[in-house]
């Protein structure tokens, strides 16, 4: 996997082309005229023609797009990108927000001339009027917001979480996740093939676990409530728990149970909603949590449920995720904290 200074290396300051902009470097068809959030395609294909001046290996697209979702009509929409007539990369993506993915071209694919031709079939476009959502007539696939382009040595291997941007999320929270993956913070902490994810039925209902490897539990039953996970000690690389805290009646309880599962130098990665952080004047998210989290009242319950000198903390973040297709949906504002599993040393605090 690829550490943060292999990151620097990977996305040195991409070349960034946004599609809002009335006049455009990049040749395009299939498109709609310029929009606030980006251009849609209109149909089943669209194409996009990148100029490309690079003596690089291989180049480094990070496409941010969103999808045109309806319930009855269009539930998902399939994504195939081709790049010069080869086929790339193939996506299901199943919500409208705007997020980041990656299409890794070869110097295999990379063009002789100095244009990179960029293909989007759409088959599960659909018109918003005909699905009754407003009269838009247009057969819309995807909203493309933005290019970033980097050449690069290599590509990243296929086990590195940058791949993972895109991947469908409940909550809001995908474009904060995307950010994360890309910028290797998944790496940095989510090493080691014995991963526990928490998160509760309810909010993964119809997903997979977000590490292939994962074990998930609903900490409802199990750890949740401060109770036993049923898991040996020290046995865990990773413990993420996906917004279990807000309500766990014994939150002290629940992070000294993550805490004994997890190994000597793994990680317990704690994701919660924020309190003081504003919402941009929108429809709140609907969450109804027992509690609600400032970064400090985070940080404080991990120092009133461990003793001192058996953790340490690695990462304190307030993400935000308000990059969407549909301007009536209120933005995310989540919390991320990571701690480091120590080994306590032989000397007490007096």
């Amino acid at each position: 996997m690829l550490s943060a200074g292999d990151y620097e290396g990977l996305y040195p300051a991409p070349r960034r082309f946004i599609l809002n902009a009335k006049k455009s470097a990049l040749g395009l068809s299939g498109f709609s005229g310029p929009e606030a959030t980006g251009r849609w395609t209109n149909g089943p294909r669209a194409q996009v023609e990148i100029p490309v001046e690079t003596t690089a290996q291989c180049l480094i697209l990070v496409l941010h797009f969103g999808c045109f979702i309806d319930e009855e009509r269009a539930p998902s929409q399939r994504v195939r990108v081709s790049a010069n007539g080869r086929l790339m990369q193939e996506w299901t993506v199943e919500e409208c927000a705007l997020r980041k993915r990656i299409v890794g071209v070869d110097r295999a694919t990379l063009p002789p001339f100095k244009t990179l031709k960029l293909d989007f079939e759409l088959p599960d476009y659909a018109a918003p009027g005909r699905a009754g959502a407003g009269r838009d007539t247009r057969k819309r696939g995807l909203c493309l917001a933005e290019i970033e382009l980097t050449g690069a040595d290599a590509l990243p291997p296929s086990s590195d979480r940058c791949w993972s941007a895109g991947v469908s999320l409940r909550g809001g929270a995908g474009l904060a996740w995307d950010r994360l993956a890309l910028d290797g913070f998944w790496d940095r902490f989510a090493g080691g093939p014995n991963i526990l994810e928490l998160c509760s039925a309810e909010a993964s209902r119809g997903l997979g676990p977000l590490f292939e490897n994962a074990t998930r539990l609903d900490p409802a039953a199990s750890g949740r409530g401060g109770g036993a996970l049923p898991l040996p000690d020290d046995g865990q690389d990773l413990v993420f728990s996906r917004h279990c805290l807000e309500d766990a009646p014994d939150p002290l309880a629940a992070i000294r149970e993550w805490s004994r599962v997890t190994r000597i130098g793994g990680h317990v990665i704690a994701a919660v909603s924020g309190l003081r952080l504003p919402n941009r004047g929108k429809a709140p998210a609907p969450v109804a949590h027992r509690r609600f989290y400032s970064a400090g009242a985070l940080a404080a319950a991990f120092e009133a449920a461990l003793e001192p000198n058996t953790y340490r903390l690695r990462h304190l973040a307030e993400l935000e995720n308000s990059d969407r297709t549909d301007p009536d949906v209120g933005d995310i504002y989540d919390i991320l904290m990571v701690v480091e599993k120590i080994r306590q040393p032989w000397w007490r605090l007096d």
